[in-house]
């Protein structure tokens, strides 16, 4: 029976360090399945050499998420930055393929001026209906992520509903929702409730605890009670650890080892970095 096993985010875990670094940072902490948000400044041809070296598998990626500068953080959603949407998502599943990376989270990006709701709606799900046709064949899913609304105000996507709709929408199996639960919680709340209810199409979870991003446990969340909800609804996927650390990781690590232990049935054990 498959597993419920850790993944890990580099990209906030070591967020200062040079992606080669945080890598050779994940090896050396035994984090063995990893997540990056922006893999794009090393070559794939040198991402590959590293990995292998390193014995690293990589999860997840992101599309680019586009001109920091101006504040954009993804342009699924954008009606003027089509085009670029769909060449960073070639990118993605350039590194993806090469990389045998094996989910790709398409960035919604923020609200824009003067464009409508119903207009960046119409605008993602086209986008998405390409990328979904651009992949056919190929093992690769997509995600797509609602963020809070306190933290990213501008954001397109912010609530697990919205997200729902459009994966409703597309009828297609190979796209799902990444159901981060820091942003759940402090976006919405009721998170056994909203887990429940979104699990039929959730395909990826991230855990930080509230406030302050940290690990699950420094904060508001009773992630025992999380996990126990995710394991009832038959979820035996990864867990994505995408968070700030204050302790050591392998504290973490094995803190929820023994919560998934304590909530899978007596025939599965979990598999986490030792």
């Amino acid at each position: 029976m498959p597993q419920i096993t850790l993944s890990w985010s580099v990209s906030l875990l070591f967020e200062n360090l040079p992606l080669v670094t945080a890598l050779g940072r994940a090896a050396h902490e035994h984090l063995n399945v990893v997540e990056i948000w922006n893999p794009y400044s090393v070559s794939v041809s040198e991402t590959r050499s590293t990995l292998e070296a390193l014995g690293l598998k990589v999860l997840l990626i992101n599309t680019d998420a586009g001109d920091l500068a101006t504040g954009e953080w993804g342009t699924g959603a954008s009606p003027g930055r089509v085009n670029h949407f769909k060449r960073s998502f070639e990118q993605s599943v350039e590194y993806a393929t090469s990389l045998e990376i094996p989910m790709i989270h398409a960035m919604a990006g923020n609200r824009v001026s003067g464009s409508s709701y119903s207009a960046q709606r119409e605008c993602f799900l086209r986008n998405l209906e390409w990328a979904l046709s651009l992949t056919k064949g190929t093992p690769l899913k997509l995600l797509l992520e609602p963020l809070n609304n306190i933290d990213r105000p501008d954001y397109f996507l912010t609530a697990m509903s919205e997200a729902a709709e459009i994966v409703a929408e597309l009828h297609d199996k190979r796209i799902g929702i990444m159901c981060d639960i820091y942003h759940l919680q402090r976006g919405h709340g009721n998170l056994t409730e909203q887990i429940q209810t979104f699990a039929p199409l959730i395909g990826h979870y991230q855990f930080a605890d509230v406030p302050g991003r940290h690990e699950p446990g420094t904060g508001e969340i009773n992630y025992a009670n999380v996990v126990r909800a995710i394991v009832g609804t038959g979820y035996d996927g990864f867990l994505g650890l995408e968070y700030r650390p204050t302790l050591p990781i392998r504290t973490t690590s094995q803190m929820l080892g023994r919560i998934i232990a304590d909530a899978e049935p007596p025939a599965r054990s979990p598999n986490v970095a030792s």
